[in-house]
């Protein structure tokens, strides 16, 4: 499953990143879409792409989708913590000129090695995000354990994730719309995923299907 998590990020990624942010590229050459060296991986994409695994993997195992999410939800806290640790040193995903004094100064991406300005740190906002959903989830499973309501963990992740990306995405850089533009491309996506995300998590505690594994399943393990 991590192996196909792993693809799903990147290949789904890839294709939201190129749709959604450099669309005239990808119409121009479709063969970009291969070239991984170039950069460009978006996150609402990869979201979407690692959802389709985790429903296929589900089924092919003939086990409870919402279950799936759930065992997977802390690593994937833990992926959007660190991959922003990643865009940090490669100069990406960089937030907006300001003049507090927390502010990181990239030279690369300013091309320019003198008086390059100062900018938000937003991977490092999106990283502490990261941190901050895992904490909240392990807790929350340690606290309910097996008497969670199933599901419980992963709308707690997406339910967290894409209103504190709306938020940070007020200090990034802009990206496909012009600058000054009332909101950004990530945060016209992350409306749609947040809404989800609260329904997700209502539907989930008052439905209140017991976490676990189904009878059917470790049955069909154990003799397999």
């Amino acid at each position: 499953l991590v192996f196909w998590c792993i693809v799903a990020v990147f290949v789904g990624g890839r294709i939201g990143h190129l749709f959604f942010y450099e669309f005239d590229r990808l119409a121009a050459d479709p063969l970009v879409l291969f070239r991984f060296r170039e950069g460009g991986i978006a996150s609402h994409g990869s979201a979407f792409a690692l959802l389709l695994t985790l429903w296929g993997f589900a089924r092919a195992k003939r086990l409870a989708f919402l279950e799936v999410c759930d065992r997977i939800a802390p690593a994937v806290a833990l992926a959007s913590m660190t991959v922003r640790i990643g865009n940090l040193f490669n100069s990406e995903v960089v937030g907006r000129i300001t003049d507090q004094s927390w502010g990181m100064r990239f030279p690369y991406y300013d091309h320019t090695h003198t008086g390059a300005p100062l900018r938000h740190p937003t991977q490092l906002y999106e990283s502490a995000m990261g941190l901050l959903i895992l904490v909240v989830i392990m807790i929350a499973d340690r606290k309910l354990g097996e008497d969670r309501p199933r599901g419980l963990l992963a709308a707690l992740f997406w339910s967290i994730y894409f209103p504190g990306r709306f938020i940070i995405e007020f200090f990034k850089e802009y990206q496909t719309l012009p600058t000054g533009a009332a909101l950004t491309m990530g945060q016209w996506l992350s409306i749609p995923l947040t809404l989800f995300g609260w329904a997700a998590l209502y539907l989930v505690v008052r439905r209140g299907v017991a976490a676990g594994w189904t009878p059917l399943t470790v049955t069909s393990q154990k003799t397999g």
